[in-house]
């Protein structure tokens, strides 16, 4: 087998001009390439400035994605980076890595951070979803170039490589409709550009940084949310954002307040009507404002459907629930919502528990199979009936309005959501799991054994 150790000098480039390497052939076993450059305003202690210089910093590594004599492609990985290789405070770097059985003329592809790489060769793109928001991190495991060309005739590393940003970064301050700086109360910010989303996690930072796939006039949808767990929302058109390019972007963000029949969509936002399609396509109506300990903070909100037309009993319930998340996520402020537990529950001895108030510990948000709790409080903001904080008129024997009229009025107020006059699922639990009779003229609480009924999830938040 033959094996090349190479050590090349090898370029970074951001928003500079491209640097030609000279190659020193050095026999089968190595190949050293060395060469000079610059880079303006570069820096040896950090892998990208603020102000937009790219240098290498020690630690670093270097994918090197070449074709075999098997004609397979090879992903290797460059040494970590010391201080002896890297030059000219941080401007050049050589590198070190063996190549096992390189083709002569193969293909040839330099990835730089190697955590960006695939092993295909590709940059890994998903890596991107999830951010925190610091320039330390992005430039560290993110910030990507890239190189493409063919090895030489004797399987060698060619006479010219410059590595290409393919990436561009924004640099988001946030104000309020006040013109207040909200940036470093930011807990969590979503940015969505119709195809790829971006979702950071960000923690008392002066400014938000997110490096982000290039595009050309697109619309962006922002959502982000604060440490008091307030909403806010904007939506910019025709935006531009290219590779190699560090964008300063000040976001003015409205409060999304929620208000029980708007629709809660898919980027997290609020609106009066219905969305049908898109980045705010709605997923879910808001049926009650207001908190409850444990229970929700700001909200439940309503599916818009049921998970499908079949009867479950809990297990099935939960599971059924798990795949409706899937496949109507919610991003909120960077957290997308796309998921629910196997067996999120709490505990209702009697029907006249209410609320339950069984639960403990911090809001579990997102989508669930819903609680008595959370049913009775969607009654009572919808149809009218107990207060919030005694909201015992949904009980065993006891009737706001008869059945068919109640299902038509949480109907009615949610756009049409489609229940049914029949028993719903919840996920409290008596001596058996309990559900909520919607037919018959009963607004009751059945204490059954696990039998088949519909399920309706709820978002709480």
């Amino acid at each position: 087998m033959r094996k090349l150790s190479i050590a090349a000098l090898l370029v970074g480039v951001m928003m500079t001009g491209c640097t030609s390497i000279k190659i020193e052939d050095k026999g089968l076993d190595k190949v050293l390439a060395t060469a000079t450059i610059t880079l303006d305003n570069g820096t040896a202690t950090r892998a990208l400035s603020a102000d937009g210089a790219k240098t290498f910093a020690v630690g670093d590594q270097i994918a090197v994605i070449y074709t075999n004599t098997s004609d397979a492609t090879v992903k290797a990985v460059s040494n970590e980076l010391d201080t002896g290789d890297i030059k000219d405070a941080g401007k050049s770097a050589r590198i070190t890595v063996t190549l096992n059985e390189p083709k002569a003329g193969g293909t040839l592809k330099y990835i730089y951070p190697a955590a960006m790489a695939n092993e295909d060769g590709s940059v890994n793109y998903d890596l991107l979803a999830s951010q925190d928001g610091t320039l330390e991190t992005l430039a560290n495991t993110l910030d990507c170039c890239t190189f493409d060309g063919t090895l030489e005739d004797d399987g060698t590393l060619p006479a010219t490589a410059t590595l290409t940003n393919q990436l561009a970064i924004a640099k988001f301050v946030i104000y309020n409709s006040g013109s207040e700086d909200i940036t470093s109360d930011i807990t969590g910010l979503s940015v969505y550009d119709g195809t790829n989303s971006y979702s950071i996690d960000p923690a008392s930072l002066d400014a938000i940084y997110v490096a982000v796939r290039p595009v050309e006039d697109v619309t962006f949808s922002f959502t982000a949310v604060d440490k008091a767990s307030n909403l806010y929302v904007k939506t910019a058109t025709k935006k531009t954002l290219s590779a190699s390019n560090i964008y300063p972007i000040n976001l003015t963000m409205a409060s999304s307040v929620p208000v029980v029949g708007h629709f809660l969509n898919r980027d997290g936002s609020i609106t009066s009507t219905k969305q049908t399609d898109g980045a705010d396509e709605s997923f879910a109506v808001i049926a009650y404002v207001g908190a409850v300990e444990h229970y929700f903070d700001k909200f439940i909100a309503l599916a818009l459907t049921d998970v499908d037309d079949k009867g479950h009993g809990i297990t099935d319930a939960f599971k059924c629930v798990k795949t409706y998340a899937g496949n109507h996520p919610i991003t909120i402020g960077g957290t997308t919502y796309n998921t629910a537990s196997d067996s999120y529950s709490d505990n209702v001895q009697s029907d006249l528990d209410s609320p339950s108030n069984t639960l403990t510990g911090d809001v579990v948000k997102g989508w669930r199979v819903p609680l008595v709790t959370d049913l009775r409080f969607i009654i009572q903001s919808l149809c009218g009936g107990p207060s919030a904080t005694d909201p015992v008129g949904v009980t065993n024997g006891v009737s706001l309005v008869n059945g068919p009229t109640f299902v038509n009025t949480i109907n009615e107020a949610c756009g049409n959501t489609g229940m049914q006059q029949t028993i719903y699922q919840t996920a409290s639990k008596g001596s058996y799991w309990w559900s909520f009779c919607f037919d018959s003229g009963r607004n009751k609480i059945w204490d059954y054994p696990d039998n088949g009924f519909r399920v309706r999830a709820v978002f709480a938040y």
